[in-house]
């Protein structure tokens, strides 16, 4: 429900972005200008690292994850200059990035550390440019970004704890985007999503709340379709 409610409040930005756009150029005949709904789907690899800095410690892994990424975005652009397109985009993806890794605190044996990401979005500013032909979009973008994730200690020796997290960051990404039909585009595009460091507080264990440190980076690579309105 709050990814949809994420993607919902995208979708609302951009719509009042375009009644601002049709307001100051009533012959709007630029191909790119106006907003689009649309479906994204790909492939997504990143880190979590935990280190945990405490005393109570093992929380101590390098756990690389990866998964599948599909969601929707929202957004409206602005062909200006001959050959030039500025836009806001706001997108929200299910994800399902997982791994595990051997924790390297040894203090009772082999301990493994998971991590999965259940979600990425982001709110981006984009940039694009048509230096070939006018159907044809190359651009670069960057924002704002969130994402949720759970993490769990003794993955293979229970009893597990875990703790689960929403998270706040910055995307910079690029991509093409084609005009294929009226109405329709496609595009491929590469985003990197850096989410920093945080603390996590694991679920209480025999009236103990454990915490260890998360580093959290992502790499995501998608395809999708626009309807263009």
């Amino acid at each position: 429900m709050r990814s949809v409610f994420k993607l919902a409040s995208a979708a609302v930005s951009a719509l009042c972005f375009a009644g601002a756009l049709s307001n100051a150029n009533a012959d709007d005949s630029a191909l790119w200008t106006g907003c689009y709904l649309g479906a994204n789907g790909g492939y997504a690899w990143g880190h979590d690292n935990l280190n945990s800095g405490f005393d109570d410690g093992y929380l101590d892994a390098k756990v690389n994850v990866h998964g599948g990424d599909y969601g929707g975005q929202a957004g409206c652009d602005y062909h200006f200059a001959s050959n030039w397109v500025v836009g806001i985009q706001g997108s929200d993806d299910f994800a399902s990035l997982s791994g595990h890794a051997l924790d390297e605190y040894d203090a009772d044996g082999p301990n493994h550390d998971a991590a999965k990401i259940t979600n990425l979005g982001n709110a981006t500013l984009r940039l694009g440019t048509t230096p070939w032909q006018a159907d044809a979009l190359l651009y670069i973008k960057g924002g704002f970004a969130w994402s949720h994730d759970k993490i769990a200690n003794d993955l293979f020796f229970p009893p597990t704890i875990s703790a689960h997290q929403d998270r706040s960051g910055w995307t910079i990404g690029a991509g093409m985007e084609w005009q294929f039909a009226e109405h329709w585009s496609s595009f491929v595009e590469y985003d990197y999503y850096d989410f920093g460091s945080k603390v996590a507080a694991y679920d209480e264990v025999d009236d103990y709340v454990y915490h260890t440190g998360v580093t959290q980076s992502a790499n995501v690579a998608i395809a999708g379709v626009n309807f263009r309105l």
